[in-house]
C-alpha cells in the first residue's frame, strides 16, 4: 500500500527584498525620538561601557573582600559594615550598567543601537 503522509508540511515560499530596500525599511521601522533614523552598518562597540562594569564589579567585589577581612580580624561587625555599605552602593549602578548592556546584546542590530545610546558615559 503506497499512501503519502499528509502531515507533511510545507514550507512557506520566501520573500526576497533587495538589500538597500530591506535597510530602508529596517531604519523607517526604528527611528530615534529626534527623528532620524538609525544606520543599520554603524556601529560602535561600547569599550568604555564594559570598561566601566569590570572596574565596578572588581571595586565591588574588592570591597566585600576587604570588609570580611577587616570583621575577621577586629572580631567586631562594625569594622567590615563601612566596606559592605560602600559595595552597596557602587553595587547600584554595576547592576544598571550590566542589565543593560545584557540587554543590548541580546537585542537586534537597529535596538542595539538604541539601547546602547540610552546608556550613559562617564
Amino acid at each position: 500500500m503506497d499512501s503519502k503522509d499528509d502531515s507533511v508540511t510545507k514550507s512557506e515560499p520566501e520573500i526576497l527584498v533587495p538589500p538597500d530596500i530591506a535597510k530602508e525599511i529596517l531604519a523607517e521601522s526604528f527611528e530615534v525620538e529626534d527623528g532620524e533614523s538609525i544606520e543599520v552598518d554603524s556601529y560602535e562597540f561600547p569599550y568604555g561601557k564594559i570598561i566601566l562594569t569590570i572596574s565596578l564589579s572588581i571595586a565591588v567585589v574588592s570591597l566585600i573582600i576587604i570588609g570580611i577581612v577587616a570583621q575577621a580580624k577586629a572580631k567586631f561587625i562594625a569594622e567590615g559594615l563601612p566596606y559592605w555599605i560602600i559595595a552597596g552602593i557602587l553595587s547600584i549602578p554595576l547592576v544598571f550598567y550590566f542589565f543593560n548592556l545584557f540587554r543590548a546584546y541580546n537585542a537586534h542590530p537597529l535596538e542595539r543601537k538604541r539601547i546602547l545610546n540610552e546608556i550613559p558615559d562617564i
